[in-house]
């Protein structure tokens, strides 16, 4: 029998949370169709909801009281914020910022069995933070006052007003929130496999959930979206795509955004809804600039290497033009995932048994 390498293609356990229907190029939460999803005029909380609870919310009241916990726990614990801002913690890279603080931080140490109030009233508390941990390291970076958490807004228009000071346009918010959707959840992706197979252990939230934010910072996960736009800005420079893309063929390098472990026979389904998004900002704030690179691009490489795009090839340039500097890309997935990871969590934890896999040994068996 040969052994899948990755687990390529081997169904390890059940899920209600989602489903890819790859050979359709159709993606589920929940049973609703994610196009559907996006297209609809369900914000990024209603969606959330959605994942966490297993279904739509009936009226705006139920979102609000999902979400008030995240509102009123977006100010860092004084003690806290002192040390952070006493030290070089706000330096790190913003994922190793993430995976310190969540480490550090004693409200993440609770048990994913908890009664379903009790949980997300604690999931929520963490994620308050994580837009106010982010934006404090933004503006330290770039020699900016601290900016105080406004727990009137949603948690899209706090992240804006946290980083640069004002809310955009209603229009803006609503694409921003189409893409969080986009990146709220994705199956067994390698991030949400790792923090199940650590919730597995029974060990605890915290232990769970920063094992998902150090996977998915990987270079080829959730990492690739930096790489992506640090192509993008090389290319900018560059009088010639086509002769670029023939350069890094002959030298037989990959180029980021093509290419998905999934999505081999067809484009990921995600990749237009995201490019819909980044026409739409792009439209708005009548700058062509990205998006003619990234479609010129699109069209040499998948003509050319008979590859397909995914997300990030438009997600990163979309992030780009709101002004998120490349190194905060991967961070903004995962304060989008947070809620695909919670859910799993969740839901390994609530009908359990230890990952525990076989090796095939390859190796010789020797005697003393």
């Amino acid at each position: 029998m040969q052994t899948p390498k990755g687990l390529s293609g081997v169904i390890v356990d059940e899920t209600k949370i989602s489903y890819l229907d790859v050979e359709q190029a159709l993606i589920f939460y929940r049973g609703f169709n994610l196009r559907d999803l996006v297209q609809s005029d369900f914000d990024f909380e209603s969606i959330a909801y959605l994942i966490l609870k297993g279904e739509l919310p009936e009226n705006v009241e139920a979102v609000r009281q999902l979400w008030q916990p995240e509102r009123e726990s977006r100010d860092l614990p004084s003690a806290w914020a002192s040390l952070l801002c006493e030290s070089d913690f706000l330096d790190l890279p913003p994922m190793k910022l993430l995976s310190a603080a969540l480490s550090t931080h004693k409200a993440s140490d609770f048990s994913p069995t908890e009664a379903e109030e009790k949980y997300f009233l604690k999931v929520f508390n963490l994620w308050g933070f994580i837009p106010t941990l982010l934006a404090s390291s933004y503006r330290k970076r770039n020699s900016l006052p601290a900016s105080s958490a406004d727990q009137t807004l949603r948690q899209t228009e706090n992240l804006f007003k946290m980083f640069f000071d004002h809310v955009p346009s209603n229009s803006l918010i609503q694409l921003f929130d189409q893409t969080r959707i986009i990146y709220a959840e994705h199956e067994f992706n390698a991030a949400t496999f790792a923090a199940r197979v650590v919730t597995s252990t029974q060990a605890d939230f915290g232990a769970a959930i920063v094992t998902a934010i150090n996977a998915l910072k990987g270079p080829i996960h959730g990492g690739a979206i930096e790489e992506i736009m640090k192509m993008l800005l090389e290319i900018e420079n560059h009088n010639d795509i086509e002769r670029w893309v023939d350069q890094k063929i002959l030298e037989n390098e990959k180029i980021p955004g093509f290419g998905h472990r999934l999505y081999r026979d067809q484009p990921d389904p995600r990749f237009s809804m995201m490019l819909t998004c980044l026409e739409a900002a792009s439209k708005e704030l009548d700058n062509y600039h990205w998006l003619d690179i990234v479609n010129r691009l699109n069209e040499i490489v998948s003509t050319k290497k008979n590859v397909f795009p995914n997300l990030d090839l438009a997600s990163a340039p979309l992030y780009y033009l709101l002004n998120f500097p490349v190194e905060f890309h991967t961070s903004l997935i995962a304060l989008s995932r947070y809620v695909g990871w919670c859910a799993h969590i969740r839901e390994q934890a609530l009908n359990n048994r230890i990952i525990r896999p076989s090796a095939k040994f390859t190796g010789n068996i020797s005697k003393l």
